[in-house]
């Protein structure tokens, strides 16, 4: 006898219905869990644009009063009225994004704070301007709410810094950017120069300063600082004690100068392969030669000539070499290209009369420029060449401006002049070298001229 059993039909509707469910279920949570992730997503931005907003206003604030690094600190009287300025433009800025009723209040961001507001500060330990800003928003959902009672809240926060800018001197007269003393390469030294005098801004190494032999720097306002890490010393034999002099004596400090880490954009040169005007420009004795801004190869005096530089930017690849003869250029700046020179190429002016300056447009000493020249930069090169760089000229030669070869090592000195030995040459600049060597025979003459440094504006950025 066959025993019948029990019919099995139908559970498959119920293994269905319980499917479906479920996957409505994780359906409707990935659609209320996008709308809480879009929601926090348009808010993190409208944070973000919000402090940027206000950050962006206090950089203006610093650059349009004329601050620097050096000079401004969050207790000036200028503070208060900057922090209200950038609280203001924040909150428009959120307004503009659907946050109408954003607060401005200086309690946001702190233990037991409300997490919606705005809240502008300075930091007293750096001296930058932090704008804060936090937004906090419950998300419309469908599907949660058959989970848990609680609301679907995001939370979000942005600050944006402030920061004013810099000189690239700082300063400073004469800059080294090596961390070492090597062989020949890094550090400042003062070697055979009779006279040195630093009239403004000092001497200022990332590792040692040395003095060698009968060397005499007087150091007027300033100071002559190395790497607390480093070393100074002086070397060789004094043979007349009154010739002999450095003044202050140099003193450790704790931190690197501030172009070190600091990166310049270089100037903007034309496209060497499709300028027709690039050329070499050779100068003779006899030869009278005045040139307009450009791109060139090399440009060389070989003997007692006159050459002009028209006011503008030189963009130099190969070589620039001044022998003798006179050289003159004012509203300009050299920029050298070349960041894998050969061995004998780089900047050489070794002796002539020398008249450089870069274009300046302060009302002190105005000195217009020319196409493509950069305010206050007279010469340039960058991190990533290591090109020698040379500054002499007789006795009467004037350079002015910003010289900035971080990776470089630069000679500066001169020879005197012939019928007058009192003569000096005289540099109106920030020297900025890898390594910098002070050395010649004529009386140098160095100043630090804050209008004639060259300024990099104030900046803000997002930092959370």
């Amino acid at each position: 006898m066959n025993k019948e059993l029990p019919s099995e039909r139908g559970q498959i509707l119920v293994l269905l219905v319980l499917a479906l469910m479920g996957l409505l279920g994780f359906t409707a949570l990935a659609i209320d869990g996008g709308m809480i992730y879009a929601d926090r997503r348009y808010m993190q931005s409208a944070a973000d644009a919000s402090s940027l907003a206000g950050a962006s206003v206090a950089a203006q604030y610093i650059e349009d009063h004329g601050y620097k690094t050096l000079d401004f600190n969050c207790s000036l009287s200028v503070v208060p009225g900057m922090l209200a300025d950038a609280e203001a433009a924040a909150q428009l800025k959120a307004q503009a994004n659907g946050f109408i009723d954003i607060p401005i209040d200086d309690t946001v961001g702190t233990e037991g704070g409300p997490d919606y507001g705005i809240n502008a500060t300075c930091n007293f330990a750096a001296d930058k301007v932090e704008v804060l800003v936090m937004i906090s928003k419950e998300t419309d959902t469908s599907f949660v709410q058959l989970f848990t009672t609680e609301p679907m809240r995001n939370t979000v926060r942005s600050i944006s810094e402030a920061e004013p800018g810099f000189t690239a001197g700082s300063g400073s007269a004469i800059i080294s950017t090596s961390f070492d003393c090597a062989t020949n390469k890094g550090g400042v030294k003062f070697d055979g120069t009779p006279e040195t005098i630093i009239n403004a801004g000092g001497v200022y190494s990332n590792s040692c300063t040395v003095f060698k032999g009968s060397t005499y720097v007087d150091v007027k306002e300033g100071d002559i600082n190395y790497y607390e890490d480093s070393y100074w010393l002086k070397t060789g034999a004094c043979p007349d004690p009154d010739k002999c002099m450095v003044s202050p004596e140099p003193t450790p400090v704790a931190e690197y100068h501030p172009i070190t880490f600091a990166t310049i954009e270089p100037p903007v040169c034309e496209d060497s392969t499709s300028d027709p005007t690039v050329k070499n420009i050779s100068v003779s004795t006899g030869d009278d030669t005045t040139i307009d801004p450009g791109y060139y190869g090399s440009i060389r005096m070989t003997g007692k000539g006159i050459l002009t530089l028209n006011p503008g930017l030189y963009c130099v690849s190969e070589e620039i070499t001044v022998g003798d003869g006179e050289m003159s250029g004012e509203g300009i700046t050299i920029y050298y290209t070349n960041t894998d020179p050969k061995s004998g190429d780089g900047i050489f002016i070794t002796g002539g009369l020398i008249k450089l300056v870069a274009q300046n447009e302060t009302p002190v000493e105005v000195t217009p420029g020319g196409p493509g020249s950069v305010e206050d930069m007279l010469i340039y090169l960058g991190k990533d060449s290591d090109a020698r760089v040379e500054l002499k000229g007789n006795g009467g030669s004037y350079f002015a401006g910003t010289v900035y070869a971080p990776s470089s090592n630069i000679f500066i000195g001169g020879t005197p002049d012939l019928i007058d030995e009192n003569k000096e040459v005289v540099f109106k600049t920030s020297i900025i070298g890898y390594d910098v060597t002070v050395g010649g025979t004529a009386k140098l003459s160095i100043t630090y001229e804050k209008d004639m440094d060259y300024s990099v504006p104030a900046s803000m950025q997002l930092i959370q």
